[in-house]
Formats: C-alpha cells, structure tokens, sequence
C-alpha cells in the first residue's frame, strides 16, 4: 500500500509497530460523528443524569457505572442514569434502560436527541474501546464524556478540555469525576463548549475526507 488511513494514533502505532510498516505510509484521518450536526444545545436547566450509550453492557463498562452511581447518590440524591443501545436486567429505580435504538428511524432518532439533551455527562467506562463514536456524539452536544485512558479514547476527547479520561478503573475514580462536572456546572458548560468546537471543527464526516483526498492527491501528484 502507497497509503494506510486510521482512526487514531493508538491504529497507527499498532501498524507501525506490529507489521513495521513505514509510518508516513500510515495516516491518522480520525471519525466522524454520526449524528446531524447542529449548534450547541442551550440548556434550561441542571441535570443530574448520566447517559451510558453501548451495545455491549460488560464490555462498555455498564455494571461498574451502576456501582459508581450508588456513590455519585450519597452526594447527589437526584442522580440518575439513561442506557441507550442494550437491554441489561437492572433492577434499580434510578436507571432508566432504553435499549437498542435505531438512528434512521426518526422517532428513535428523538428519543436519542432527547436522551442526551436531558444528559449532563455521559460516561462509558469500556474494558476496552478502539475509539468510541459516542464520545464524539456527546461532545456535538455539549456534553462532557468520561471514560478511562487507553486505545483510541486519547484521539476522540481532548482530556481535561473536552472531556475526562481516567487512569484508575474503579467506580470510585468514576464517582469522583461524575461529581466534579455535577459540582461545577461552569466548568462543565465551557468543556462542553470546548467539545462542541472541537467536533465541528475536526470531526466530522467532511472533515475525515479532506484528510483521505489531501493523501491522495499528494500520491497521485508523486
């Protein structure tokens, strides 16, 4: 291949490193957002609900999320939680399970645009997470995404400006950082201002084919 494209730097290295290819074959051309763009929401009101979107309970997380919200309720009585995208048993009055939703049909389309409005963090602790376009989907919406480090995440949020990534895996560490942007309503609105530009302007799907044009018409030029 004359050109490799990947969605992160986490890919990149992986390619360069496992199969020694030459990285300025490899270039990172990132993700899209998969939602309509649109301007940044203006919020009414103050919410203490936390959005969890993933297919895959276990692996996104979801069991230690419900832990780090019984945490988050010793502080903040009112929290809650909105599953998008699976069916887990929960047997928890405080968690509301939306399950799979379909973006082309509009009125599961709304439901998901009026999940996130309602939203004042989402937060998907994945085991594991190549990059995590919902991340993406959180920010177009000003709201601040908190995850763990690791793989991809370091390309889809810009830690401690966009969003939050953790270096402790535990309910706790998530609690914690629950609590902050629930503490600091400002400080959670100019993050989400910062993730709203920082989407607009890098990741869309628009954005992602200028990057494979310009390699290629650089190969082509060659």
């Amino acid at each position: 291949c004359e050109a490799i494209f990947v969605n992160s730097h986490w890919t990149k290295n992986s390619i360069v490193n496992d199969y020694h290819i030459e990285p300025d074959k490899v270039n990172v051309v990132g993700v899209g957002v998969s939602l309509p763009l649109q301007p940044l929401p203006q919020r009414k009101k103050e919410s203490h609900n936390v959005v969890f979107i993933g297919r895959n309970w276990d692996r996104k997380g979801g069991p230690m999320l419900v832990e780090a919200l019984s945490l988050v309720r010793k502080k903040f009585k009112d929290a809650t939680l909105t599953a998008i995208g699976c069916n887990p048993r929960i047997n928890n009055e405080n968690v509301q399970v939306l399950g799979a939703l379909d973006k082309r049909i509009t009125s599961d389309m709304e439901t998901i645009e009026r999940a996130l409005a309602d939203a004042a963090v989402l937060c998907v602790p994945s085991v594991f997470e190549p990059y995590g376009i919902c991340f993406l989907e959180a920010q177009l919406h000003g709201i601040v995404p908190i995850t763990f480090t690791g793989e991809g995440r370091g390309d889809a949020i810009k830690d401690g400006q966009t969003g939050i990534l953790l270096e402790e895996r535990t309910p706790r560490a998530l609690s914690e950082a629950i609590i902050e942007m629930f503490s600091n309503p400002e400080k959670a609105r100019k993050m989400g201002r910062a993730g709203h530009e920082y989407v607009i302007n890098n990741l869309t799907w628009n954005h992602v084919a200028e990057r494979v044009l310009t390699v290629i018409k650089s190969q082509c030029a060659s």
